[in-house]
């Protein structure tokens, strides 16, 4: 059976448990992935001293 058909038959349920697994990877485990590690460095706050860890930012350069 087929990844994609597997993910078919799930239950709404199911889907919401899948998308909030805590082991799921995040946006900063692919950017990290992509990335030379070293070159790297993630932004934080918005200049008036507060920070959203819901957001990623950051400068870095892409792995060759």
């Amino acid at each position: 059976m087929a990844l994609k058909d597997l993910y078919t038959h799930l239950t709404p349920i199911q889907r919401l448990t899948i998308a909030r697994h805590p082991n799921r990877p995040t946006v900063l485990d692919h950017i990290l992935n992509i990335t030379d590690k070293d070159k790297w460095v993630e932004l934080h706050g918005d200049g008036a001293g507060y920070n959203d860890p819901a957001i990623v930012i950051g400068i870095g350069s892409i792995k060759s």
